[in-house]
């Protein structure tokens, strides 16, 4: 799950440095952009963990163009974390930042807090 979830934000991060495009001539209309949903809330509950970054992903990934940076794109998925799952927040955000490298950086923190213990027992198991 790790691998297609680095994969996916890498493809937005890419969509995310293409934004810019180039601008329309006078009197056209940009093509309508399908609505992305935001994400649910994410309270630490395991069986919610991958919903929430499939969620996260692909409204990154529809959205790209909306983000100005990494710090805007931590910034929008932290403020769907909730209890338990916010509780990890404090140590890594100040004043200024959210002292993380990458939404990937953020997901493994989530993952490792309230993911699966035993991945890969689990992935034989259900092989």
């Amino acid at each position: 799950m790790l691998t297609n979830t680095n994969t996916a934000l890498a493809n937005a991060t890419a969509a995310l440095a293409n934004a810019g495009g180039s601008a329309l001539p006078a009197g056209e209309r940009p093509p309508k952009r399908e609505l992305i949903t935001k994400p649910q809330e994410f309270d630490g509950s395991q069986d919610q963990l991958c919903q929430f970054i499939a969620q996260l992903c692909t409204k990154f990934l529809g959205d790209a163009h909306k983000f100005m940076d990494v710090q805007h794109w931590l910034a929008y998925a932290v403020r769907f974390l909730k209890r338990k799952a916010y509780e990890q927040i404090p140590p890594i955000i100040d004043k200024r930042n959210i002292n993380i490298a990458s939404v990937e950086a953020l997901i493994t923190l989530l993952e490792n807090a309230f993911g699966d213990p035993d991945r890969v027992r689990m992935a034989e198991r259900n092989l």
